[in-house]
């Protein structure tokens, strides 16, 4: 049985909590500063731990962690996750700028923490012929993207 901590109990963490828990595989704790959500996973949720605050919890009595939180909060929770040796799934987008994302990136390979975006796209056909045409150079320097995606997400979230 694996210990897996959520951090962010909102729509995408609180899909988490669901999943992990449907796997039969984990026991799942939260951390939520807002009261009454953590109240509401509590009802809802057969959770063994809650946690009101990240930085109060002790990470290495977990085997992963989840970061579902706003993005600005990504990459310093995700920091402190590899600095404490603890693999972590980090919901998209990782961050909102490249502040502290080479560090983390460094602390990562230095700790050999498994760490991840959760972007479900990445493998998709689209995304991995035009992944291939800008590393052939095929397109020139990429100034900004707007991609529209569609499809029904009760396949994905169960």
């Amino acid at each position: 049985m694996k210990d897996i901590l959520i951090v962010g109990a909102g729509g995408i963490g609180t899909r988490h909590v669901r999943c992990f828990l449907k796997t039969g595989r984990c026991a799942v704790s939260v951390c939520e500063p807002r009261t009454e959500q953590l109240e509401k996973i509590k009802g809802e949720y057969p959770v063994k731990s809650v946690f009101e605050d990240f930085d109060t919890i002790d990470l290495r009595d977990f085997d992963g962690v989840v970061i579902c939180t706003p993005a600005h909060l990504h990459v310093p929770m995700a920091q402190r996750c590899a600095q404490e040796t603890v693999n972590v799934l980090i919901e998209k987008p990782l961050s909102v700028n490249l502040d502290g994302v080479g560090q983390l990136k460094a602390t990562v390979k230095e700790n050999g923490v498994v760490a991840g975006v959760a972007y479900v796209l990445r493998h998709s056909k689209g995304v991995s012929i035009l992944k291939k045409k800008l590393q052939q150079g095929q397109i020139g320097e990429v100034k900004m993207v707007t991609c529209v995606s569609g499809q029904d997400f009760r396949q994905f979230r169960p």
